[in-house]
């Protein structure tokens, strides 16, 4: 990579909005106020603790950026899931590329290329539940039965280690209750536009003591999402979902200074696909050549005018015409199960306070995400195999291979051919202990040992049909479980032919040459040792400093069908001793108790990876580099990106916390500035013209790319009267820019075949601006307690890929709602979407993944 030549950057809009800052908090009284408080009004804000710093905070008074939803705020917008959080967080985005794969960014920080870590963390109480497959496979937590949610902005590695560079965001569930019996259940119905059928969510909750000391609560949940996107012709909608989960919490409170809890969770998610919509065409029918259709959509027509098809129905997808590849096989599994032991001890000096946790998760894509040209594969294969460019001998044209009418190629080919996430298992565990000073005195500490050892298995195998005329010659065991070999392939031939001979063609030939189809298992193991210190220099003044120490170590095998029928490890790999520091300095300033004024430097990071993409093209330069010099040098080139650094960012942020006119008025806002170095990219490579070896493309990760975001973010409440209240929060992204992109032989993203990464091309999944407003007015009506609101959010819109070539367009939409409340049940009927406006999640090659369009809904809570 060559050295960046460019100037330092000038950063006046900080001094800019620094300046009016000092001026407004001149007129700021000090902390030793003449006259007494007034009381409390009845307007006066809600006070709201957190525990992002491992102590009980007030969220105005806790110096780093964190944006918090109470329970009662979670029932009253009717939040359910990360889809209904992310648009009421400022600086969260999500696109979501199908089913069940959530990308979910703060401030900018999207990663170009899988990694082995999310750049969010997520953590479900002091458990880690974050993504291990770059960030696309974020938990989807039920929003039932919380106690808060607590969304943690810029680099977080100094309490939260690995996989925070751009935040965290921490679910907090509500803790059994010795007391005293207690249930609640939440029940809702409703229908969207563009859809059929009603889709319902049911919730449950029931809290029994065990005696004076101990308590257990559980939940049970069901979800039945109707679809949007419909097949044509057919008029079925596509892309639903169906989901159902459980969550149960042991308690144990023996005396008043200890306290420990046993946790089980298990979800299981069904999607139907494809869950994109892709109308390449101008009519309802497929019946072109499949050579022409491009990946979608890029700067080329697509088979007719797809943009016209998309003003007549967006809502549609031509990958489920029976003629194209995936038809069969889409859709999405997502199973997970969580298990937590935790303790905590207040000693006399501090808190202590012990965390134990595994998961194990399985999730299965099959095809979404699959070219819809991979029919033109198809049938480049019967080509080459079938007739005349592989002189087998054995197939011509009267003897094309009879294909099943119902169940076709397309769907089996496609299910081979989609990305390394296909099906993957994922399980691990993890333990971490701290001690967190709980005396009153000027100095704070934070000391803590942190554990994580994790396994992910990612592979392109799928189970074939039993209509594929040769399933289970070539078969694979996987955690006991048999899969078929490239099983597109076994459709290829005549029935005469022998199954020895088709196994001769499948493994000597086409897997080694175009469909070279791996699995890799993937470990990583991490030890960290943090601490944090704060010291009180003034009663205005505070200083806080950091540090953690980590030291991850990552190792791949991979297993390459086709060259290792028996699949034992082919090859290993492994990268020791990647330790990262991550720092932390901080300083507060709180001129009197409604005021704070603070500034913070830290430090995020992911791990290094081990790499199996270029395996196999070692595996085929390998006999030939002693008698080759371009196979010597390609070789020794591919050795050296096996293992790739991880990448880091480093955060400056300025912020300031504010309650004025009597509690009535409250505002946060903080400006920052992140500077994102050693970027894993995905790069595309192309081989030299050498005997035996592939002469396609082949891509892998390396250390390609720096970035930077600058951006605002602010959020403020104001109870404009004792019914009336108005909430608006937003955050402007105005650099979010590439700095540099250079690596190996092409710096180009993998598949992308028009336009490279460029030097100031926008950071991928980071809209430039997104903002919401809400107005709630509170009455009685009828002898309920009545809340009408109205919200309207704002996504700007962003690129799907650092190549900047698909932009995902903007969107906004208005959701209102009307809830009436007496006794102990509530009734809410709402609308959402409330102009039926188009709200796109991402635009990828393969179309659109779409949100929700107008939905009307009916929803009761009920608690004892």
């Amino acid at each position: 990579m060559g050295k960046d030549t460019r100037e330092p950057m000038c950063r006046p809009w900080l001094g800019l909005v620094a300046t009016p800052l000092a001026a407004a908090m001149i007129g700021v009284p000090a902390s030793g106020a003449e006259e007494d408080a007034e009381d409390e009004s009845d307007s006066r804000l809600e006070e709201v603790i957190v525990t992002a710093t491992y102590r009980d905070t007030n969220l105005m008074d806790t110096p780093i950026s964190i944006t918090a939803l109470s329970e009662d705020q979670i029932i009253e917008k009717g939040i359910h899931n990360i889809f209904s959080l992310y648009t009421n967080i400022p600086g969260l985005n999500l696109k979501k590329a199908t089913s069940g794969f959530n990308d979910v960014t703060i401030r900018g920080i999207s990663p170009y290329a899988e990694g082995n870590g999310s750049p969010v963390g997520a953590y479900l109480n002091n458990m880690p539940i974050g993504s291990t497959n770059g960030d696309a496979q974020h938990f989807s937590i039920p929003l039932f039965d919380l106690e808060r949610v607590e969304v943690l902005k810029g680099p977080q590695g100094t309490l939260y280690g690995e996989g925070t560079m751009g935040g965290a965001i921490r679910y907090i569930t509500n803790k059994p209750n010795p007391t005293g019996l207690d249930f609640a259940i939440r029940g809702s119905t409703e229908t969207m536009a563009h859809s059929s059928g009603f889709g319902h969510r049911i919730d449950g909750m029931v809290n029994v003591p065990l005696g004076d000391m101990a308590a257990v609560r559980a939940i049970l949940y069901s979800r039945d999402m109707k679809g949007l996107i419909d097949a044509p012709g057919r008029g079925e909608d596509t892309d639903w979902e169906e989901e159902t989960g459980g969550r149960i919490t042991v308690g144990f409170y023996p005396t008043d200074t200890f306290e420990a809890h046993a946790m089980y969770m298990d979800v299981d998610m069904t999607g139907g696909g494809p869950a994109i919509a892709f109308h390449c065409y101008e009519e309802l029918r497929v019946d072109v050549n499949l050579i022409e259709i491009p990946s979608y959509p890029n700067q080329f027509d697509c088979s007719g005018d797809h943009n016209a098809q998309f003003d007549r129905d967006p809502y549609i997808t031509h990958k489920a015409h029976p003629t194209l590849a995936g038809t069969d096989l889409d859709g999405t599994i997502d199973e997970y199960e969580l298990f937590n032991l935790d303790f905590t001890w207040d000693l006399p000096f501090a808190t202590l306070t012990g965390n134990y946790s595994t998961y194990d998760r399985y999730t299965k894509r099959a095809g979404d995400e699959s070219p819809p040209h991979v029919n033109f594969s198809r049938r480049f294969v019967e080509d080459f195999v079938c007739f005349g460019l592989l002189p087998t001998g054995e197939c011509d044209v009267s003897t094309a291979p009879t294909i099943n009418p119902m169940t076709g190629r397309g769907g089996i080919m496609a299910g081979q051919i989609c990305h390394s996430t296909c099906i993957s298992w994922a399980d691990g565990y993890s333990y971490e202990f701290r001690l967190v000073s709980n005396t009153d005195s000027r100095l704070k500490w934070t000391i803590g040992h942190y554990f994580k050892d994790s396994y992910r298995f990612d592979g392109t195998h799928a189970p074939c049909p039993d209509e594929v005329p040769y399933a289970g010659i070539l078969q694979t065991e996987v955690d006991g479980q048999l899969f078929d070999e490239h099983c597109s392939l076994l459709w290829l031939f005549n029935p005469g032919i022998t199954p020895e001979r088709q196994a001769t063609i499948v493994r000597g030939f086409l897997n080694r040459i175009l469909f070279s189809g791996s699995r890799d298992e993937n470990y990583l193991e991490e030890t960290s040792y943090f601490g944090e210190v704060s010291y009180a220099i003034t009663p205005q003044w505070e200083v806080t400093v950091g540090v953690r120490v980590a030291d991850v170590q990552v190792q791949v095998d991979d297993y390459v069908n086709g060259f290792n029928p028996s699949n034992t490890i082919d090859t290993s790999f492994r990268l020791d001793d990647d330790t990262k520091t991550s720092p932390k300095v901080g300083l507060t300033w709180r001129p009197n108790d409604d005021w704070m004024v603070y500034g913070v430097w830290s430090h995020g990071f992911r791990p290094g990876i081990v790499q199996g993409a270029v395996v196999n093209v070692i595996a085929q330069v390998e006999p030939i580099r002693g008698s080759s010099q371009a196979a010597a040098d390609l070789y020794d080139f591919l050795l050296g990106v096996q293992t790739i650094e991880g990448d880091q960012a480093e955060s400056l942020e300025l912020g300031v916390k504010a309650t004025v006119a009597d509690g009535r008025f409250s505002f946060t806002a903080a400006l920052f500035a992140i500077d994102w170095t050693d970027i894993i990219i995905d790069v595309e490579s192309f081989t030299p013209d050498l005997p035996g070896v592939s002469p396609f493309p082949f891509s892998y990760a390396d250390n390609a790319g720096n970035a930077e975001t600058r951006g605002v973010e602010f959020e403020l409440e104001a109870h404009l009267s004792d019914a009336l209240t108005l909430r608006a929060a937003g955050a402007w992204l105005p650099t979010a820019d590439i700095g540099t992109a250079s690596a190996g032989n092409d710096a180009r993203v993998a598949g992308s075949t028009a336009l490279g990464v460029q030097v100031g091309n926008r950071i991928p999944a980071s809209p430039e601006f997104t903002g919401s407003v809400s107005l709630s007015y509170n009455f009685e009506i009828a002898g309920f307690q009545a809340t009408a609101r109205g919200e309207h959010y704002v996504v700007g819109e962003q690129w799907r890929g650092p190549d900047n070539e698909r932009v995902t367009p903007s969107y906004h939409k208005t959701d209102t709602r009307l809830m009436l409340r007496r006794d102990n049940y509530d009734l809410a009927v709402y609308l959402n979407n409330a102009f039926d406006q188009v709200v796109a999640y991402e635009r990828n090659q393969q179309g659109y993944n779409f949100g929700r369009a107008r939905t009307f809904g009916v929803e009761v809570n009920w608690r004892m």
